[in-house]
């Protein structure tokens, strides 16, 4: 089983909120494009989950890390500034590779921690403590 190639897949994610709370989000169809181009987030479509769609903003990125900035953001690096690898726009949408947090909110400190944006920034800038991506091919 391979992310890259023909097979179709479907993506689940977890999140694990600050009180502990699974959210799951779901997107039925799920690519990565191959290496020659950067691995960049092809599909993420036929999402579903009250978690919102962290990331429908990032599609078309490639994965960036701190020895290899791909992202949109001209002035930096997003997986040196937000401390993980990931598909990155201009740092902020999502980053389920980021540091973890002991504290619960992100009041007055940078964003470097794990992060989901449709549920962690309506709650006041929160981080997430756990997430969780798992992958299989469509039936």
């Amino acid at each position: 089983f391979s992310l890259i190639g023909s097979q179709s897949t479907e993506l689940l994610i977890e999140l694990t909120d600050k009180d502990l709370v699974k959210h799951v989000v779901r997107y039925r169809q799920f690519e990565i494009g191959p290496e020659i181009d950067g691995y960049p987030l092809k599909t993420a479509s036929g999402f579903s989950g009250a978690a919102g769609d962290g990331l429908n903003w990032i599609l078309g990125q490639k994965f960036s890390t701190k020895d290899l900035d791909q992202d949109a953001w001209k002035e930096g690096d997003c997986s040196d500034f937000s401390l993980g690898g990931w598909w990155y726009n201009n740092c902020y949408t999502s980053n389920l590779n980021g540091k973890y947090r002991h504290m619960a909110h992100a009041e007055g400190i940078d964003r470097k921690g794990l992060n989901w944006d449709p549920l962690t920034k309506s709650e006041n800038n929160f981080f997430l403590s756990g997430s969780r991506m798992l992958v299989r091919p469509n039936n």
